[in-house]
């Protein structure tokens, strides 16, 4: 996963609010609300830059422990994927 570059999914239109962001999916009626990290995350996932290249601004941007996130941004990230918002 961290390789790859991932883009949000055209049939998930999407609202920054601020520091979050309101995801829609149409199709299944379904809302999704993301925090100011997942946010930070969605709005760079253009297929343009590796997983790993975001992760590493993320750490610049946020100055956080690395280890301490990796873990939970792969696990969101592979929930996004899963709920077909990300591919």
């Amino acid at each position: 996963m961290w390789m790859e570059k991932l883009k949000r999914s055209t049939a998930a239109p999407w609202q920054n609010l601020g520091t979050e962001t309101l995801v829609l999916q149409p199709k299944a009626g379904k809302a999704h609300e993301l925090n100011e990290t997942s946010t930070w995350f969605w709005t760079r996932l253009d297929g343009q830059y590796t997983v790993e290249e975001l992760f590493t601004q993320f750490l610049v941007d946020f100055d956080c422990d690395k280890d301490e996130v990796r873990p939970e941004i792969e696990k969101h990230l592979i929930e996004l994927r899963q709920q077909g918002l990300i591919e």
